[in-house]
């Protein structure tokens, strides 16, 4: 049976897009997990590119991916202003926060569940990327869970492996699964292998 505790999942949403775009992922999800609540919050910053959405942090036009000073401030804002408002406000801890990104967002929610020393439950990466440079805080980590399409042609599969490799070189735990035939997305089986990995997350706990 799955505990019946409250957890939050917090879904954090790709470069130039907004909250909205990932509330029929929360829907989905909570159909299945009927105790998980999510939220999904807009980007800290309008995006360079697209006026019209947001942005995590900045991104050159190198699109070099690294832990940098505008990454650190997103953490900050995003941690103090928002996670620990949302845990204070439902009378939860940090441990009953689930951080799910995609794309800049995975980004994200890796640096965060990686560098500071209060851990979520569970780090979700979709379709993602581990930064360079990262200064990785502690040994007990949250419970990471990378997950990539194939056909990524926006962030090409190669940075899964990457990222990947640099948890194993770290002796961190974590599950990885990549899938054909999928692109810069998510899709269904994404979705149902990621449920199925949360329900046995959440009956364990």
């Amino acid at each position: 049976m799955v505990s019946q505790k409250r957890k939050l999942l917090i879904l954090l949403h790709g470069y130039g897009s907004d909250g909205k775009d990932l509330e029929p992922i929360g829907s989905y999800i909570k159909k299945n997990l009927p105790s998980l609540d999510f939220i999904c919050p807009n980007g800290l910053e309008i995006c360079a590119v697209n006026p019209s959405g947001y942005q995590w942090f900045h991104l050159s036009q190198e699109r070099n991916y690294v832990f940098s000073e505008d990454v650190q401030n997103a953490i900050e804002n995003l941690y103090h202003g928002f996670i620990i408002e949302q845990i204070e406000l439902r009378g939860i801890k940090i441990q009953d926060v689930i951080l799910c990104g995609f794309s800049q967002g995975a980004m994200l929610a890796l640096a965060i569940g990686l560098t500071l020393p209060d851990k979520p439950l569970l780090v979700v990466s979709l379709s993602g990327l581990l930064l360079d440079k990262i200064d990785i805080v502690g040994k007990n980590q949250p419970n990471l869970l990378l997950l990539h399409g194939e056909d990524d042609s926006v962030l090409p599969i190669e940075n899964y492996y990457k990222a990947i490799n640099n948890l194993r070189q770290s002796d961190i735990k974590h599950t990885s699964k990549s899938f054909n035939n999928l692109a810069h997305s998510i899709n269904i089986e994404e979705l149902d292998y990621l449920i199925d990995y949360l329900a046995d997350l959440l009956q364990e706990d």
